[in-house]
């Protein structure tokens, strides 16, 4: 097996040329390098996104392509900063339009969730008060 960090098209087509010359077969009936790029940013969407790259194998034995299957990490501590979870359901069009806006800025979704209640809780903690402030006069 072989594998190599590849960050874009272009570093896996030079990856896939230097392969191909290397396999024993003359025809190689296997997709194109652009699909099987396609293909493989498709499945691992958001870890090409987070990390910028995708760790590439060539497996020689059936001359196939894939990702490198990655180890589990250390668990989160989340006791520290983020200690409470919320679950909310959201219509398909609100949450496509945060999609969209969390590809635009490249933020995940639960930072962005975040943001927005802090803003709106900025915003509307002083109404608030001062609702209550009028109520008790």
């Amino acid at each position: 097996m072989t594998e190599k960090r590849c960050k874009n098209f272009d570093e896996f087509n030079e990856f896939y040329k230097m392969l191909i010359q290397r396999v024993e077969r003359v025809n190689y009936t296997h997709a194109s390098p652009a699909k099987q790029w396609d293909n493989m940013c498709i499945r691992e969407m958001n870890f090409l996104k987070k990390y910028g790259y995708l760790d590439i194998v060539f497996n020689e034995r059936n001359h196939e392509f894939s990702i490198k299957k990655r180890k589990k990490g250390r668990p989160c501590n989340y006791s520290k900063t983020k200690s409470r979870k919320v679950s909310v359901r959201l219509e398909e069009k609100t949450f496509n339009a945060l999609e969209d806006y969390c590809v635009r800025n490249n933020e995940d979704r639960s930072t962005v969730i975040r943001k927005l209640i802090d803003k709106f809780l900025e915003n509307n903690v002083l109404d608030i008060q001062d609702e209550g402030e009028q109520n008790g006069k």
